[in-house]
């Protein structure tokens, strides 16, 4: 496996997805107030067909449709070590600069849904501290904790993903019976 063909391919699908992800996560952004809650998993089907594709491509592309688990593997996690930080400096600076009202909005849910939580005797003293902690909360901090997510969730779909995009060369029968 030449090492720069590989980065190249994994680059070129980490940017791929990272403007995919981002397009949706800006589209979504006009829509709803607060595209960082729960609705922000609509991009993960997108994470996944990026990693999926990216692996099957590599194997049927560049090793002539033979990929050995490893490789797969190797091919998933460059491709979502990529993806995820391209797409958190994008949505850093998107949130961070363009757009902070978008911030602000995800904040102030926090803070809404802890204070429920506190208003109804739930976990009382956790809410507590969970709203203090949320007064702290800056757009990097949520943007890392994207990051994170990101990548462990692909570490995931990595994982599975290499199984089912495995594929050994073909035995030859012919030398077989010699």
């Amino acid at each position: 496996m030449n090492n720069s063909e590989l980065l190249k391919h994994c680059i070129k699908y980490a940017t791929l997805y990272a403007l995919a992800g981002f397009g949706l996560f800006v589209i979504l952004s006009f829509i709803t107030d607060n595209p960082m809650g729960n609705i922000s998993l609509l991009g993960t089907p997108v994470f996944i067909a990026f990693i999926c594709y990216s692996q099957k491509n590599y194997r049927d592309q560049q090793l002539k449709g033979s990929i050995t688990y490893g490789q797969a593997v190797q091919v998933g996690l460059y491709t979502v070590v990529f993806s995820s930080l391209m797409f958190c400096l994008l949505l850093y600076l998107y949130v961070g600069f363009l757009r902070p009202d978008i911030f602000n909005n995800y904040k102030q849910f926090t803070l809404d849904q802890f204070q429920k939580l506190s208003d109804m005797g739930i976990m009382s003293q956790l809410a507590e501290k969970s709203i203090s902690e949320a007064e702290k909360l800056t757009p990097g901090a949520v943007v890392q904790g994207e990051c994170l997510n990101k990548l462990l969730g692909g570490l995931i779909i990595v994982l599975i993903s290499s199984a089912v995009f495995k594929k050994q060369e073909p035995i030859n029968p012919s030398n077989d019976l010699i």
